[in-house]
C-alpha cells in the first residue's frame, strides 16, 4: 500500500469545485494519478470502495498553506500527472505494509459516514440515512459510539477511549431521476445533477487490536460507506506516553 499528504492549492478552480463536492475530487484523482489497468477485474461501486486502485483518502482541515489531503492506494500513484497547479506539496507516495499483534493498543483517527438502513415503502433494497438524533447532544453521541462500535467489533478490534470531535456536513452529487414525458412514464436520468448532503463525523480515540486479520481489512478497505466521497480511511499509530 502507498500514502500521500498532498496539500492543495486553495486558489484552484478545480481544487475549490473538487472541495465543495468530494466525489469530484475522487474523480480528479482516479482520472489523472492511477492511469493503466484495474488492480482488480471487481467493479467499482459508487460511494464505496475503489476496487480499481484501492484509493481511500480524507480531506483535513485547511492551513494557512493550503488543503491537506491524506490519499491511501494499493498501487503506486503517479502524482505527477496531476493538472499544473493543483497541489502545492506533494509528501509522499510512502510504501507501507503494517503489521499488527493481538491486544496491541494504537491511535486511530477516522472520519466516517455513520447511517442506518431504513426500509422504504415500495423499495426493494432499504435506503441509507444519516445517524442524526433529534434530541439532546448526549443521544447524539450515543448513537455515533453506537455505530462506531459495531464497526469495531465487524474489524477486529475494541474502543478503548474515543471521541466525537468534530459532525461536518460534506456535499455530493447524484443524478436526479424524472418521469419522461408522454408514452412510458419511466423514470430516466436527468443531465441536471443535484446536491446531495452527506453527514461525517470524525472519531478520535484509542483502540486495542483483537484480530490482526481483521484489522489490517479495515486499512486496506476502510470502515463504513461513502468512501468515494473521503469517508472512511482509518489511520493508526502508536501510542503517545
Amino acid at each position: 500500500m502507498y500514502l500521500t499528504k498532498l496539500t492543495l492549492n486553495p486558489r484552484s478552480a478545480q481544487v475549490q469545485q473538487d472541495l465543495a463536492v468530494p466525489y469530484d475530487l475522487h474523480r480528479t484523482l482516479s482520472k489523472y494519478v492511477f492511469p493503466g489497468p484495474r488492480a482488480t477485474d471487481q467493479p467499482e461501486g459508487e460511494g464505496d470502495y475503489d476496487l480499481r486502485h484501492g484509493m481511500l483518502f480524507r480531506i483535513e482541515s485547511a492551513t494557512r498553506t493550503g488543503v491537506p489531503v491524506l490519499v491511501q492506494s494499493s498501487i503506486l500513484p503517479d502524482w505527477e500527472r496531476l493538472p499544473a497547479g493543483y497541489s502545492l506539496l506533494i509528501d509522499g507516495p510512502k510504501s507501507f505494509q503494517p503489521r499488527f499483534a493481538e491486544g496491541q493498543q494504537l491511535r486511530f483517527r477516522v472520519v466516517a459516514n455513520p447511517v442506518r438502513r431504513v426500509r422504504v415503502e415500495g423499495k426493494k433494497n432499504p435506503r441509507r440515512m444519516p445517524l442524526v438524533h433529534p434530541h439532546a447532544k448526549e443521544g447524539i453521541e450515543s448513537g455515533y459510539f453506537d455505530w462506531l462500535e459495531r464497526q469495531a467489533k465487524r474489524h477486529g478490534f475494541a474502543l478503548v477511549r474515543d471521541t466525537v470531535v468534530d459532525a461536518p456536513f460534506r456535499i455530493g452529487r447524484k443524478r436526479r431521476l424524472k418521469p419522461i414525458d408522454g408514452t412510458s412514464g419511466k423514470a430516466v436520468e436527468s443531465t441536471e445533477k443535484a446536491r446531495l448532503g452527506l453527514f461525517g463525523v470524525r472519531f478520535d480515540g484509542v483502540l486495542r487490536v483483537n484480530d490482526p486479520e481483521k484489522v489490517l481489512g479495515a486499512i486496506r478497505t476502510g470502515i463504513g460507506p461513502a468512501k468515494a466521497f473521503g469517508f472512511g480511511l482509518l489511520s493508526l499509530a502508536p501510542v503517545r506516553r
